[in-house]
């Protein structure tokens, strides 16, 4: 009987295995995480939909009370009596 595990070869184990270590990851959990989700339903991957999050979130603000390059003991303590 031939298998998909028996599909892949010893050198894409190796690197699915190395990819995977690096992103602290057991092969399995990487796999998932670079397969489309299922749910979103529009193709993207988990790991995709992490990276446009984390691009998203480091974009710079653009509102009036964005950080100016320091803050002044008052804002920092402001809570506090």
């Amino acid at each position: 009987m031939n298998t998909t595990i028996d599909q892949i070869s010893a050198e894409t184990v190796a690197r699915i295995r190395e990819q995977a270590l690096d992103m602290g990851l057991s092969a399995d959990e990487y796999i998932i995480s670079i397969l489309p989700d299922k749910k979103a339903g529009d193709g993207s991957t988990k790991w995709e939909d992490f990276k446009s999050d984390m691009d998203e979130f480091a974009e710079e603000p653009t509102g009036s009370d964005s950080y100016q390059g320091t803050y002044s003991r008052g804002d920092i303590y402001f809570d506090h009596d």
